[in-house]
């Protein structure tokens, strides 16, 4: 029975791996959910009087699957039109230039972007010295994004991290948080 059994599991793993299946090692042994395509929400700035920036990150944690970034979308405080919308303006560049792709979409494995607040509320760079300010009317911002692999894979992971500014640069402090799926 034992003898049965092993050839059977033998055999299981050797038409799996001649067919192409992948086993998810990673995902298995730490639990993460896996998916083909998922949504992450994430915080940004919150109301308050001082200037602020936030960094979202996101990463890709699989060792061997690509993460395509389908949509991302940035909501002010009113929720109705985005203040960016990548279906309009296309995926943009992320600040390390990791993005790859045709499109300039795809997160390829084990790395990481970032995008900061300015960059995707469409606010301009600000001459050195300075922070650009987010209008209290316009926070707080919601990032949402929308991804894709094309097997299962560990979904895409991401996190903000706010920082608020005095009048004169100084930083007054810092929060940070997970996206939510």
């Amino acid at each position: 029975m034992k003898k049965t059994l092993l050839i059977t599991a033998g055999l299981a793993i050797a038409f799996a791996g001649i067919l192409g299946f992948e086993p998810i090692a990673t995902a298995q042994a730490t639990e993460l959910p896996v998916a083909r395509n998922g949504t992450l929400f994430c915080g940004g700035n919150y109301n308050g009087d001082g200037t602020q920036r936030v960094t979202w990150g996101f990463r890709n944690y699989n060792d061997n699957r690509t993460i395509t970034l389908d949509r991302i979308r940035l909501y002010k405080a009113d929720g109705g039109v985005p203040v960016y919308d990548s279906d309009i303006s296309g995926i943009p560049a992320d600040r390390r230039g990791i993005l790859a792709g045709i499109n300039g979409n795809e997160l390829a494995p084990d790395t990481s972007i970032h995008y900061r607040s300015e960059e995707l509320a469409g606010t301009t760079a600000a001459p050195a010295g300075t922070f650009p300010i987010l209008p209290g009317n316009v926070r707080p911002l919601q990032l949402v994004v929308d991804w894709s692999a094309n097997r299962n894979a560990i979904g895409l992971h991401g996190g903000a991290v706010r920082r608020e500014y005095d009048v004169n640069g100084v930083l007054l402090g810092r929060h940070s948080g997970r996206c939510r799926r």
